[in-house]
C-alpha cells in the first residue's frame, strides 16, 4: 500500500534495539532492509496487476485482519452546520479505490439538494416541471447509488471546457470498447465519478483563498491526494452513421475540493472514471415531465390540476344514445341511466389509472 511501509516483527525488534544502544550503523541497516523488503512488495503488486491490465475486468482482492492499515482520503461534511472529518476514498490497492463520497451521499454529489415542495394546484406547466424535474432528478440519483451498478473506465482522456465555476467537458468510447466490456447501457443518462490519482497542493496555490471547507491546510506538502469530481451527462447532438465513436459530454455538479491541479488540463492525462448508469424507470419520468411542454392542454391540465377553460358540450347535444346501443348489440337504457350517460359527455371528468376494480 503507498505510504505504508510493513515491518515484520523481527526488524522492528532489531530497530528498537538499534535506537535504545543508539547504534547508528545498525539502524541505517535496518532502515535499508525494511526499504528493499517494501520495494519488493511493490514490485509483486504491480507486476500481478499489469497481467490483467488487457483484460476488460480485474480481479482483485483484499484480506483484513486486526491491526491491518487501509488507506483512506479524508474529507469533510456538514453536519449541525459545522463541517466535521468523513472518510471520502478508500483505497484498496494503488489501481483501485472506493469512493465512499458519492455513496454515502448520492444526491449531494449528483443533484440539486434545495427544491421547491409539490403543490396541488400549479399556475403552469412550467412551474410543475421546475418542481417535479428537480424532484425526480434527486429521486434518481438516490436509486441509482442505492443499485451499486457502476462500472470502472480506467485511462480516460478528458477534453474540459467552462471555467472553475462551470467546468464541463467530455470524452470519447469506441464501439468496438462498449461492446468489448459489455455496457449496455445509455452513456447519455448516466452519473460520473472522476478521479485523478497521485496529485499533490503546490505551493503557489496554499494560500487560504484556495481552500474552502473541504480541504485543510495540512494538504501542504503532505501525501499525494485524490483529485474527485462528481458530474452527470448531458446529451449530445445524434452521431452520424458509421461513426464508431460515441462522445459523452457531462457537466460537473459537485467537486471535493475547490482546487484544480494543473495536471487536470494537461492533454493525455489519464482519468479513472466510474460510471453510473441512472434505472429505466427513473430515466423514464425524467423524460415525461421534460417532453410536457409538447402535450396538448388536456395533459397539461391534468398535471397542474387545473379545469379545462372551454369545454366543447355541442359535440354531443345531438347524440342519441338509441342508436348507440343498436349498433354495440346493448339492451337499451332507461330513463334515469340515460339521463345521467347524457349528463355524464357533457361534463368534464377525472380519468384515474388503476388496476381492475378501482373506482
Amino acid at each position: 500500500m503507498k505510504n505504508v511501509t510493513s515491518v515484520s516483527s523481527n526488524s522492528w525488534k532489531r530497530l528498537v534495539s538499534a535506537v535504545k544502544q543508539q547504534d547508528w550503523v545498525k539502524i541505517e541497516q535496518c532502515l535499508v532492509d525494511m526499504k528493499k523488503g517494501e520495494d519488493e512488495e511493490k514490485e509483486s503488486v504491480t507486476n500481478k496487476a499489469c497481467s490483467t491490465e488487457q483484460r476488460h475486468y480485474k480481479e482483485l482482492t483484499m484480506e483484513l485482519k486486526l491491526g491491518t492499515v487501509v488507506q483512506v482520503q479524508l474529507g469533510t461534511e456538514l453536519k449541525d452546520g459545522f463541517p466535521v472529518p468523513v472518510v471520502q476514498l478508500l483505497s484498496v490497492n494503488q489501481y483501485f479505490e472506493i469512493c465512499l463520497e458519492h455513496t454515502r451521499n448520492p444526491i449531494d454529489c449528483f443533484s440539486k439538494t434545495v427544491c421547491n415542495a409539490s403543490k396541488l394546484f400549479y399556475n403552469s406547466y412550467k412551474e410543475y416541471q421546475n418542481i417535479w424535474s428537480q424532484l425526480c432528478q434527486i429521486d434518481t440519483a438516490y436509486n441509482a447509488g442505492e443499485e451499486n451498478n457502476s462500472v470502472i473506465l480506467e485511462g480516460v482522456h478528458i477534453t474540459w471546457n467552462g471555467d472553475e465555476t462551470n467546468l464541463q467537458g467530455f470524452f470519447y468510447l469506441t464501439k468496438t470498447q462498449k461492446k468489448q466490456w459489455s455496457l449496455d447501457f445509455d452513456l447519455s443518462n448516466c452519473f460520473l465519478c472522476i478521479r485523478l490519482r497521485d496529485q499533490k497542493l503546490e505551493n503557489s496555490k496554499s494560500d487560504p483563498k484556495h481552500l474552502d471547507s473541504s480541504e485543510s491546510l495540512d494538504l501542504q506538502g503532505s501525501l499525494p491526494l485524490t483529485w474527485v469530481a462528481h458530474a452527470v451527462t448531458t446529451k449530445t447532438k445524434k452521431q452520424k452513421k458509421g461513426d464508431n465513436q460515441n462522445k459523452i459530454k457531462f457537466q460537473i455538479t459537485k467537486r471535493s475540493m475547490s482546487y484544480i491541479p494543473p495536471k487536470v488540463f494537461e492533454r493525455g492525462t489519464n482519468f479513472t472514471i466510474e460510471v453510473i448508469p441512472k434505472k429505466i424507470p427513473y430515466l423514464v419520468r425524467e423524460h415525461v415531465i421534460e417532453n410536457l411542454k409538447w402535450a396538448n392542454n388536456l395533459v397539461k391540465n391534468i398535471a397542474t390540476n387545473q379545469r379545462l377553460k372551454e369545454l366543447n358540450a355541442k359535440t354531443y347535444e345531438n347524440i342519441n344514445l338509441d342508436n348507440v346501443d343498436e349498433s354495440l348489440n346493448l339492451p337499451r337504457l332507461n330513463k334515469s341511466q340515460q339521463k345521467a350517460v347524457e349528463e355524464a359527455v357533457k361534463k368534464p371528468f377525472t380519468v384515474i389509472q388503476g388496476p381492475p376494480g378501482t373506482v
